[in-house]
């Protein structure tokens, strides 16, 4: 990416910031964008390496507002795969800053709204970023519920959030078999940091192998909204059920060894 972005606000209203976004008005009426495909590229974010930016924080791919699409085969995040044509030294701690992909929509009670549901990642790589995959962002989209998105085997390594779903109108989303790994929280920041935050109701955590360093403060948070999500972990690794959070209602979690909640 070029240097610079945009701030939080910027992002919110859709200005300058994000790598890949659609034209949208979030004051108006809008065209349905639908199918896009983005697929075999790498985009490598330019935040600055040695501080936390607030005017120039980037998104990889924003895929707000739009339905029916697949990103396939693709990296994303501040920290480049090894033997890429690109190649950028950031230390960790300042790695964890932007969002590698984002997922959102409007109200659809909204003039604006455009779709924004259904959407597929697949074999997906972020590394580096304050949220690596995020979903209906309190920041971004307030009022967003990005339907019924798949994310399927993707590699998740060096964010504050690893995975987040954070509105409570959102249901039927399935995160399977992803690797998420190395939770390092953004430099500065008092937040908690978070394998899977999850609002919405009746998704889905199916597999996967976690492995999220001792930084952690969440395993797997989920919120007072949350209702009937279904967490199960193949395989996780170090003492840290004691780091799973569930606030809501009929959620059950399990990781090998048996179930650690199932409530009502």
């Amino acid at each position: 990416a070029d240097a610079g972005g945009g701030s939080i606000k910027q992002l919110n209203g859709y200005g300058p910031g994000s790598i890949i976004r659609r034209t949208f008005n979030p004051a108006g009426r809008n065209a349905y964008v639908i199918g896009v495909h983005i697929t075999d590229l790498a985009i490598i974010l330019t935040h600055p390496p040695d501080r936390v930016t607030t005017d120039a924080i980037q998104i990889g791919i924003d895929l707000r507002n739009i339905s029916r699409s697949i990103v396939e085969r693709v990296h994303v995040g501040n920290l480049p795969l090894p033997g890429s044509a690109v190649t950028r030294a950031t230390p960790r701690v300042f790695a964890s800053q932007g969002y590698g992909i984002v997922l959102g929509t409007v109200s659809a009670s909204d003039p604006a709204y455009a779709g924004g549901e259904l959407n597929t990642l697949r074999d997906v790589s972020v590394w580096g970023g304050y949220k690596l995959i995020t979903q209906d962002d309190m920041q971004l989209s307030p009022s967003s519920a990005a339907h019924a998105a798949v994310v399927d085997r993707c590699d998740l390594q060096n964010g504050h959030y690893l995975i987040s779903q954070e509105s409570k109108y959102t249901q039927a989303v399935t995160w399977r078999s992803c690797a998420l790994q190395n939770v390092v929280p953004q430099a500065g920041s008092r937040e908690p940091t978070y394998v899977i935050r999850i609002e919405g109701a009746f998704n889905r955590v199916d597999g996967g192998y976690v492995e999220p360093s001792t930084s952690v403060s969440f395993l797997v948070a989920l919120g007072q909204t949350s209702n009937g999500n279904r967490i199960d972990f193949q395989f996780e690794t170090g003492d840290l059920l004691g780091r799973v959070q569930d606030q809501g209602q009929n959620n059950v979690i399990t990781v090998p060894g048996g179930p650690t909640g199932a409530h009502r």
